[in-house]
């Protein structure tokens, strides 16, 4: 499985044949999908997630981040977010800004999926940019949403379940107080999405659900 991984990511990383580039992109993509243990966000807002990838196979997965062609970019896209970790969150920032609503919205579920400090900024700065596209500030907030509280309910009312994994509690956070500046900074632009009587209703109440993990200490 290794050796195949390896060969695939660096058939995707070439610049050469770009059916070829595609079809080993689309095997990734099937590969990552399956070597998923849940459909829930594999990090936290406090920790990323771990790749188990090599740094090689990270970097020919970072070079298909970056692709003229489109399927081969959105393909590396949900691999890094179900394989990558903390060294894929720059090049998902960067799709984050692309032109094409499908590559950003794939790569805020991305960041969202790798969670950690860092995406949690760059999905807060999205979701509460009062000038972006609704849809992009909904993604970005179902993902924090997804964050900060990974055990909810299929109910509408979506309630935290406090018999949770403690794993993905504050407790094993690497850096204590960047990931408080962090959280502080979420809470208030949560609260201004909140107030903010021009935002979309769905948007106002997604932000007062994530609140509501955050205050009863689900990171």
């Amino acid at each position: 499985m290794a050796g195949e991984f390896s060969r695939l990511t660096s058939e995707m990383a070439q610049t050469g044949e770009v059916k070829r580039r595609r079809d080993s992109s689309t095997q990734l993509r099937n590969m990552g999908f399956a070597q998923r243990r849940s459909l829930e966000k594999r990090g936290t807002l406090a920790q990323p997630a771990e790749s188990k990838l090599t740094a090689q196979q990270l970097d020919s997965l970072h070079v298909g981040l970056n692709a003229d062609d489109r399927s081969v970019r959105l393909n590396a896209i949900t691999i890094a977010g179900d394989l990558g970790g903390a060294t894929s969150v720059r090049a998902l920032q960067a799709n984050c800004e692309a032109g094409d609503l499908d590559i950003r919205l794939a790569a805020i579920s991305s960041l969202g999926d790798i969670g950690g400090i860092e995406s949690t900024s760059i999905l807060t700065h999205l979701a509460s940019d009062s000038g972006e596209d609704a849809e992009v500030r909904f993604a970005a907030l179902t993902a924090l949403e997804e964050l900060a509280a990974k055990r909810i309910t299929s109910g509408p009312d979506r309630r935290f379940d406090p018999a949770g994994d403690p794993s993905t509690t504050a407790g094993a956070v690497d850096k204590p107080n960047e990931f408080t500046q962090t959280s502080e900074a979420l809470v208030r632009e949560l609260c201004a999405i909140e107030s903010d009587s021009s935002a979309d209703d769905l948007l106002r109440l997604k932000a007062a659900d994530i609140r509501g993990y955050l205050e009863s200490g689900v990171t």
